[in-house]
C-alpha cells in the first residue's frame, strides 16, 4: 500500500514525484492547488513511507496508483508526475487510458536516460552505514566526498530520520532501488 496524504476538494489530481523523492515534494502546490483540487500525494513504492519492495520498475508502479485509486473510490483522476513519477504516471495512461482524466508530465519523456549519476548516487548510499553517525552535519561532510554537489547532499539527505531506537534511517528502499535501476 501507498503511503499517502490529501488536501482539498475537486476533482482529483494525484501528485507523483521523482527518484529519491517523497509526496511531500509537492506540498507547497498542494496547498495552493487545493482550492480547485483535492490533491493526493502519495509517496511512490520503495519511497518515504510507502513499502519497500525487490520490484521497482514503471508498471509494478503504475499499479500501485490504480490501487490508490480503488482505495480512494476514483473512478478517474488527473495525474502530474514528475520525472520517475512522470513514467509511472505515462504507464498508467496507456495501461488504463479511461482512468486517467488529464495527464501532465515533467522533466521526462517516454525514452530512455542514461542512468550512470543515479547509479553512482545509489551506489554511494548502499555503502554508507548509517549507525556511524550521530547528526547530519558529519553524514553531510562524508558525502561529500563522493557527492560534490551540496544541493543533491541535500536533496538525499530529505531522505534520512530517526527510528524509533534513535538511529538514523533511510526512507527509500537504496539497495531496492540501485537492483532495480534499470527496470
Amino acid at each position: 500500500d501507498l503511503h499517502f496524504r490529501t488536501f482539498g476538494s475537486g476533482p482529483p489530481l494525484i501528485n507523483l514525484h521523482g527518484l529519491f523523492g517523497s509526496g511531500d515534494n509537492w506540498l507547497t502546490l498542494a496547498r495552493h492547488w487545493s482550492a480547485d483540487f483535492t490533491i493526493y500525494l502519495p509517496d511512490l513504492r520503495n519511497h518515504g513511507r510507502s513499502v519497500w519492495t525487490e520490484s521497482h520498475d514503471y508498471l509494478s508502479m503504475a499499479g500501485d496508483v490504480l490501487k490508490l485509486m480503488d482505495q480512494c473510490g476514483l473512478s478517474d483522476a488527473c495525474l502530474l508526475g514528475h520525472s520517475m513519477g512522470g513514467k509511472a504516471a505515462m504507464t498508467l495512461a496507456l495501461r488504463c487510458p479511461e482512468r486517467v482524466r488529464a495527464l501532465v508530465v515533467v522533466d521526462i519523456a517516454p525514452k530512455i536516460y542514461p542512468l550512470s549519476e543515479h547509479h553512482h548516487l545509489l551506489s554511494t548510499l548502499a555503502t554508507v552505514d548509517l549507525s556511524k553517525f550521530e547528526n547530519r552535519t558529519r553524514l553531510d561532510a562524508f558525502l561529500s566526498r563522493d557527492i560534490p554537489q551540496m544541493d543533491t547532499r541535500q536533496f538525499i539527505l530529505k531522505n534520512i530520520y530517526r527510528s524509533d531506537q534513535g538511529d538514523f534511517a533511510w526512507r527509500m528502499n537504496v539497495r531496492g532501488l540501485l537492483a532495480n535501476l534499470n527496470s
